[in-house]
């Protein structure tokens, strides 16, 4: 039996110095319903076109920082943008950045590293942020919810590395050297970590991606 030919891919090499791209260091890369590639680097945010790059500065960010860590779609096309001094938002329909300012359920608003952003399949937003544990931003009711966080301290032992929700609803969490968590659809978030299923071949790694 014939085996079917391997196909050739072609690279091409783009760098700050021959394309546009801000920086070499990509953290994240996402492709947007319009088929935009969006790229964030350690110096900047940056979109593909097929033919350029199109790069934003902290002005048009609205936030102190384009350190970018973090990237997700929502339900309604728009770019969640997290960076190491809080979170913006691009509005597919005004084509502008919103800075992520709305105050939670505890009062507390986001303005740390983002590590992860991810939405679940009832279009919430999740989003880990050190030193503040974690948020969930429900678009219907336009609420903040921060777990994790009490009296002002953030009561996780480490810090969130990453996050995903699965097509279940299902939550997975992996805090940095620690443990990867994983906590069954429909239970309530338990602030004790005594209440999560822990994977017990995960325990102490650093796992750095979760994908269902």
């Amino acid at each position: 039996v014939a085996l079917a030919a391997t196909p050739e891919y072609k690279f091409t090499h783009y760098t700050s110095t021959n394309s546009g791209l801000p920086y070499n260091m990509v953290n994240k890369i996402i492709q947007d319903e319009k088929g935009f590639i969006w790229f964030g680097t350690s110096s900047g945010l940056s979109r593909f076109d097929g033919t350029r790059f199109r790069n934003y500065t902290k002005e048009e960010l609205g936030l102190q920082s384009v350190y970018v860590t973090a990237l997700c779609n929502d339900e309604d096309g728009n770019l969640w943008v997290g960076t190491d001094l809080g979170v913006t938002v691009y509005n597919v329909h005004t084509d502008r950045f919103e800075p992520f300012t709305r105050k939670s359920d505890s009062g507390t608003f986001i303005h740390n590293k983002a590590n992860a952003i991810c939405k679940g399949p009832d279009g919430v937003i999740w989003i880990s942020v050190n030193g503040q544990g974690l948020f969930a931003y429900d678009p219907t009711s336009k609420s903040l919810r921060n777990y994790f966080f009490e009296h002002g301290k953030q009561t996780l032992p480490v810090n969130i590395r990453t996050l995903h929700v699965d097509a279940e609803n299902g939550l997975w969490i992996s805090l940095f050297y620690h443990s990867l968590l994983y906590l069954a659809p429909g239970q309530a978030i338990p602030q004790s970590l005594r209440e999560w299923t822990v994977i017990s071949q995960f325990r102490h790694d650093d796992v750095t991606a979760v994908q269902t």
